[in-house]
């Protein structure tokens, strides 16, 4: 069961190692295609990272469903990056730009490099302010006023005689009403265009935070699969094996010494410390040392 925990718990420095590897082989057409990787690709990619991590072992299902939730991830941080989403602009990314190099095939990447973020340019230094003088106060000249004239209500009526009051009216109402029209038009775009960006964001929004929880998870199903393994070595030791080795009286030295290399074995240890019937164990010890 221990066993079926490690190969279940990734970690960072897991997750980099296989990045790397599938950056080694990517460009391969012995190992990829155009449509992904081949078989006999996946085989040598489950087969580098065995031997890079003999203890994590895993099969070749195991490594395909990794890259897939990799890919996933750097779809929804790449669009996250790409909207400038405030709440996630300055949370990090592990494995962006490597997986960036993997999947939009930049060759100037290689799996050793790192990138560091663009730094933001010092501001220009500023020149010290120099105050002019005051400038003397003058009084302000004004002009005289012009001579109003006064018109009669006989010329004001007969300035407009000759134009039609309706036209003007109809056409300010028109003008007014073509107006309206145009600014209802441009608020209803403008609303619908905010909504879906907010929509998209929350999106994306949602999805970092799934992928900051599923880290978070994976991290604490690591540290429990450590203990285990931790504690399973101290209560199945060598070291308790020998003291019990070395109590049994049936034995001589010769074959306690022979019963030091059958405790090589973790299994061995195992069902030697959980035997409760010491005849039972005596006899199983006897004939693992012949």
């Amino acid at each position: 069961m221990a066993g079926e925990v490690d190969r279940a718990a990734w970690n960072s420095a897991y997750e980099k190692g296989l990045v790397e590897i599938l950056l080694d082989y990517k460009d391969n057409p012995k190992y990829k295609c155009q449509n992904g990787w081949v078989s006999e690709g996946w085989r040598i990619i489950t087969s580098k990272f065995n031997e890079k991590f003999p203890v994590f072992h895993l099969s070749k299902k195991q490594v395909q469903e990794k890259e897939k939730e990799l890919k996933a991830n750097y779809k929804a941080l790449r669009d996250a990056k790409r909207d400038s989403v405030a709440k996630f602009r300055k949370k990090p990314f592990p494995l962006f730009y490597q997986l960036e190099a993997l999947y939009e095939g930049n060759l100037n990447f290689t799996s050793t490099m790192q990138v560091d973020p663009p730094s933001t340019p010092a501001p220009p230094a500023l020149s010290p302010l120099v105050v002019p003088p005051p400038a003397p106060l003058v009084a302000p000249v004004v002009p005289p006023l012009a001579p109003t004239v006064e018109r009669s209500n006989f010329e004001q009526c007969s300035s407009h005689l000759g134009a039609n009051p309706f036209v003007s009216s109809f056409d300010g109402q028109e003008t007014s009403s073509a107006q309206n029209e145009r600014n209802e038009a441009q608020d209803s775009r403008r609303e619908e265009g905010g909504s879906g960006r907010k929509r998209k964001q929350s999106h994306i929004g949602s999805a970092l935070e799934r992928y900051a929880e599923y880290k978070k998870s994976q991290t604490n199903k690591t540290l429990q699969a450590l203990e285990e393994r931790k504690r399973s070595e101290e209560e199945f030791s060598v070291e308790k094996c020998v003291d019990q080795v070395d109590a049994i009286v049936e034995l001589t030295d010769e074959e306690k010494s022979y019963a030091l290399d059958v405790f090589e074995s973790d299994t061995h240890r195992k069902i030697f410390i959980t035997s409760k019937n010491h005849n039972v164990r005596l006899i199983w010890l006897k004939r693992k040392i012949r």
